[in-house]
């Protein structure tokens, strides 16, 4: 949403936090500041049965996507070596 109105709010668990807005607090609404005070007290003091646990094995994900990866590339190396021949 493209909006000069409204800004993403990104939060993932309970420790990382995307602020969208573009300015400095001085120029944020009573609402803007007291959302931004909420989320912050939140991230410090979270509500213990809220937390979502990390899924087992999520992890690896990533190392599946790197052995992907380099079979593809390895794939491509072979394609072109095929072609210079």
């Amino acid at each position: 949403m493209n909006n000069a109105n409204h800004y993403p709010i990104i939060m993932e668990n309970w420790k990382y936090l995307l602020w969208g807005f573009s300015d400095g607090p001085t120029n944020m609404t009573v609402l803007g500041l007291n959302m931004y005070l909420n989320l912050i007290n939140y991230m410090v003091n979270p509500p213990t049965n809220t937390i979502t646990p990390s899924i087992p094995g999520f992890e690896l994900l990533y190392v599946v996507l790197a052995i992907i990866s380099c079979l593809y590339i390895l794939i491509l190396i072979k394609k072109s070596m095929k072609k210079q021949f």
